[in-house]
């Protein structure tokens, strides 16, 4: 596998995530490339993202890896978030996820 195809592997991968992915987690996909290819691609991604001076970056997250919008680009970007109301759970609602989480399997009665 070519580097370069690498690279845009590991990037879409990154870019879709909704949540830091664990270099074990790249591997299980990535069958074809080893472990060290890949770990290479995210830091020669990383590095390309600084010094092309990217409103985006690349860094190890919460023992995974992320692409996140730089804070100085923060503002426009809460602008496009402007207006969404976050949904919250009700007290009820989590009680009833918290008994289904404790007395799995349960049914619908």
């Amino acid at each position: 596998m070519a580097d370069l195809d690498l690279k845009k592997i590991v990037e879409a991968i990154l870019f879709a995530a909704d949540s830091s992915v664990p270099l074990d987690r790249l591997t299980d996909i990535i069958e074809e490339a080893e472990r060290r290819e890949i770990r290479e691609a995210l830091k020669a991604l990383a590095e390309q993202y600084d010094s092309e001076e990217r409103p985006y970056a690349m860094s190890e997250v919460a023992g995974g890896w992320q692409i996140y919008c730089r804070p100085e680009y923060s503002k426009w970007v809460r602008e496009l978030h402007k207006g969404r109301i976050p949904t919250r759970l009700s007290q009820a609602a989590l009680e009833t996820l918290a008994i289904v989480a404790y007395k799995q399997p349960i049914v619908r009665a």
